[in-house]
């Protein structure tokens, strides 16, 4: 029996956990760009901010005006749903917080997705940015 030296097993459990990683990061958003409202998608393209009522989605971030959130991961539910978590940062804070929110189809036009945060609270309706 071979009998690796102490110094070669910390690599190869280094080599196994990265191994691991790409498993994580397949938990994305199944959307192809970036969706948004007029002002999240003006945002998106040259990024600048007239106003407040900024609200963008990728596969792997949430903006709005005074959050933004790095997603994590995106566990698909019922239905089309998807609970995100994230890592959020807001205005005027220097703290961050995890959050989850909830991606659903807006039954009304197939094109939009509507974003909720964890209580439930609407944030609003984003369709594809051109």
């Amino acid at each position: 029996m071979t009998v690796l030296p102490v110094a070669l097993r910390g690599v190869f459990a280094m080599a196994f956990a990265a191994a691991a990683l790409p498993a994580i990061a397949a938990d994305t958003l199944p959307i192809t760009g970036a969706y948004g409202n007029a002002e999240g998608c003006k945002f998106h393209k040259d990024g600048t901010i007239d106003n407040d009522t900024l609200l963008l989605l990728t596969t792997d971030w949430v903006q709005s005006y005074g959050t933004g959130c790095d997603i994590l991961q995106a566990l698909p539910g019922k239905d089309g749903a998807f609970l995100i978590s994230g890592i959020c940062g807001f205005e005027g804070e220097e703290t961050i917080a995890p959050r989850m929110m909830v991606i659903t189809k807006v039954p009304d036009d197939p094109a939009a997705l509507r974003i909720r945060d964890e209580e439930g609270t609407v944030w609003g309706d984003v369709k594809p940015c051109p």
